[in-house]
C-alpha cells in the first residue's frame, strides 16, 4: 500500500511538472527586461555644470546601457563620475574639491524627448586652507557621502548623437550636454 501511495505522488508530480513547463514554453518571458536586440545607445558621455548651494559644480559623466522595459519606454543605465566643486564661505574664501559621482538613471519615454530620473550617491573630497589678514585662519578637510537623487528633462535620439539634460536635484540645479552611441 506505501508503495503505491509513493507510485502516486510520483506520478502527479511529475505531471504538474511537465504540464507547468508545457505551458510556460508558450508564455512570454517573465523577465523585467527586454531581449531583444537593443536599438537605442548602449553609451553616454556628457558634462554638468551646476549650483550646489552657494557653489558650483562640473562633472563628467559616463554612462552605459543595464536593459530596458515595456518596449523601451523605461531605459536603464549605469552611471560614473568625476567632478569639481567650489563652495563659497562666509568667513574664508571658501573650500574646493573633487567628486566622485555613482548611479543609476531611468529614461522614461520613447522618440527623443525623456524624463530623467537618476538615483545614487555622490563622493565629496574637500581639503582647503586660508588666513585672513594674519588674523583669522580657516582649515577645512570633509570627506563625505551623500545620496543624490535628480529628476529632469533629458533631450536624445533613439540613434544616438547630441544629448541635452536640465535636472533638479538634492545637488542644485544642473544644465548638461553630450553625445551618446
Amino acid at each position: 500500500m506505501k508503495n503505491h501511495i509513493k507510485l502516486s505522488i510520483s506520478i502527479i508530480t511529475f505531471l504538474m511538472l511537465f504540464t507547468i513547463d508545457s505551458i510556460g514554453q508558450n508564455q512570454p518571458s517573465l523577465s523585467i527586461l527586454d531581449k531583444e536586440p537593443i536599438d537605442t545607445p548602449k553609451n553616454a558621455f556628457h558634462l554638468d555644470f551646476g549650483t550646489v548651494g552657494i557653489g558650483i559644480a562640473s562633472n563628467i559623466n559616463y554612462e552605459f546601457h543595464l536593459g530596458s522595459v515595456k518596449s523601451r519606454v523605461f531605459q536603464f543605465s549605469g552611471r560614473l563620475g568625476l567632478g569639481y566643486i567650489y563652495a563659497a564661505g562666509i568667513w574664508c574664501d571658501g573650500v574646493s574639491g573633487m567628486l566622485g559621482t555613482t548611479g543609476i538613471n531611468m529614461l522614461v519615454g520613447s522618440g527623443n524627448h525623456h524624463l530623467d530620473v537618476n538615483a545614487g550617491g555622490q563622493f565629496k573630497f574637500y581639503s582647503d586652507s586660508n588666513e585672513i589678514e594674519g588674523i583669522f585662519r580657516c582649515s577645512s578637510e570633509l570627506k563625505s557621502f551623500i545620496p543624490l537623487v535628480e529628476i529632469g528633462y533629458r533631450y536624445q535620439k533613439p540613434s544616438g548623437g547630441f544629448l541635452f539634460r536640465a535636472h533638479i536635484g538634492s545637488t542644485g540645479l544642473a544644465l548638461g550636454f553630450g553625445n551618446s552611441w
